[in-house]
């Protein structure tokens, strides 16, 4: 049973999947009917369509989703539901048959022997951003979080997280991890921090279908040897997350994703049902990173930026935009505005991952905790922050890649994955140690939603259009650099 949750290699068909008869757009579209039908005060009239009518108007549908959901004083108790309806929906398919997927966790399961490493981590600075040809380290952290603002690409919350981290490493970029332990689910992902986790000494279960790479195998990290699936093997993978911790708190890293047979989902729901079934207060804090191309709260800077570049935008863009094919960029008003990113050649089920399976529940899990109990929560500690679109190996299409050509005339940054695995693990590392960080200082369920300020989305959050078109507008733009990625399209 083996195939990749990094982004290469292979993923199993069995273990966490769909209902029986079920594909990954019916169980979104029923998903959200049923949240809707649960919490109506919040949604009016809204209904969700089934079949093709929901298939080609999906993304506009999450979006007007989370703008009556963001705008709710239910917000956190909707993100509960729905994260709560995908752990119970779910199921899994082993040598019994299907079963519930938290069933199977009731399941007698050993935990995977594990292999540990030898000597000092690998030399390396932990504080650190490879960005545009340069490398910038500690306290130069903050001149880089400055110059995000300056051009739109990043919220003034992720520009303080990156100052604050930078701070805290010396000028060589080293910060001392050690006394930090953490499960890292999808540890040889792309975008995954593992190397600086690793780098900085802390204490890592690297659970992936990889192994760690030799220069990784030092005496702070354990592995199964072969591997460890997270869709074939979920209780398994609970119980060795338990023994690794030895009964002392441990924090989560989610970061495993495969694309392709509605991969991204099942994976994202297996690392929140490893979470739910862990026993209460084993984990101290859980951490991802979210899609910039999924409906989000958009930051008063960012909605400041929009109105500033639709007023000074080329008229090229405004004739566009005057004949509709280009639309706004945003759905609802004040401070639950909603920026329109989705993006459709990535399909209702990357949504359903991106979306529900994350940005929900990563809200549920701030607000009630891991047990997801509102009768006595006991708020989890979240880091869940936006990442840039990246080029990563799941994005090498030749659409997008003219769209990346085209991205800047828009005003959107693309970037490195080597630069957003390091924002990401600044972002990370400041939400796990400022006690001030959004989560670890959230009182309110209703105030759940500031997780998500930290946002590093490259211009998309602040550009005067919906996402969709714009990247269309952007790969005719792009063939007219490379035309031939035309011929690759038409292969």
């Amino acid at each position: 049973m083996g195939k990749t949750q990094a982004g290469s290699g292979k993923v199993a068909d069995a273990g966490v999947v769909f209902p029986e008869g079920q594909s990954g757009s019916a169980l979104l579209s029923r998903l959200m009917s049923e949240t809707i039908g649960a919490h109506p005060a919040a949604f009016g009239a809204m209904r969700v369509p089934r079949g093709k009518a929901f298939r080609s108007g999906y993304g506009e549908l999450v979006a007007r989703f989370e703008s009556l959901r963001a705008a709710s004083a239910q917000r956190a108790a909707i993100a509960l539901f729905a994260t709560r309806r995908q752990l119970e929906t779910f199921e899994y398919l082993g040598e019994r048959g299907r079963t519930p997927l938290l069933a199977a966790f009731e399941e007698p399961a050993e935990p995977l022997p594990l292999q540990s490493g030898a000597g000092a981590p690998p030399a390396g600075a932990v504080v650190e951003v490879p960005y545009l040809g340069r490398s910038y380290r500690g306290a130069e952290l903050a001149g880089l979080a400055r110059g995000f603002v300056e051009r739109h690409v990043a919220t003034h919350a992720a520009a303080r997280a990156l100052a604050w981290i930078g701070e805290r490493a010396d000028p060589s970029g080293a910060l001392d991890l050690r006394g930090e332990s953490l499960a890292v689910l999808g540890a040889a992902a792309e975008i995954a921090p593992t190397a600086q986790l690793i780098r900085g000494g802390a204490r890592v279960l690297w659970i992936d279908v990889q192994e760690p790479p030799a220069e990784l195998r030092c005496a702070n990290v354990q592995w199964a040897p072969g591997g460890a699936d997270l869709l074939a093997q979920p209780a398994r993978i609970a119980r060795t997350i338990e023994a690794f911790a030895g009964g002392r708190p441990v924090r989560l890293a989610a970061y495993a994703y495969a694309p392709g047979r509605g991969r991204e989902w099942r994976l994202a729901v297996a690392m929140n049902a490893i979470a739910h079934r862990l026993p209460r207060g084993l984990a101290s804090s859980l951490s991802m990173l979210l899609s910039p191309t999924t409906p989000a709260v958009v930051q008063p800077e960012d909605l400041e930026a929009l109105l500033s570049r639709k007023s000074r935008a080329p008229l090229w863009q405004r004739a566009l935009a005057g004949s509709g094919f280009l639309g706004p960029a945003h759905l609802g008003g004040g401070s639950a505005t909603v920026v329109r990113a989705v993006v459709a050649a990535q399909g209702p089920t990357y949504q359903a991952a991106q979306y529900a399976a994350k940005r929900l529940a990563a809200e549920a899990f701030a607000a009630y905790g891991a047990q997801l109990d509102e009768r006595s929560p006991a708020p989890l500690l979240v880091s869940a922050n936006v990442a840039p679109i990246t080029r990563t190996r799941s994005l090498q299409h030749p659409v997008f890649e003219a769209g990346f050509l085209g991205a800047p005339r828009f005003g959107v940054e693309i970037f490195d994955p080597a630069a957003t695995r390091a924002l990401g693990a600044m972002l990370t590392l400041h939400d796990l140690l400022n006690p001030a960080s959004p989560s670890a200082a959230l009182r309110d369920a209703a105030q759940a939603g500031s997780i998500f300020t930290e946002q590093i989305h490259g211009g998309i959050f602040g550009m005067p259009w919906a996402l969709d078109p714009a990247i269309a507008a952007a790969a005719v733009l792009g063939l007219g650099q490379r035309p031939k990625l035309l011929l690759r399209m038409l292969r």
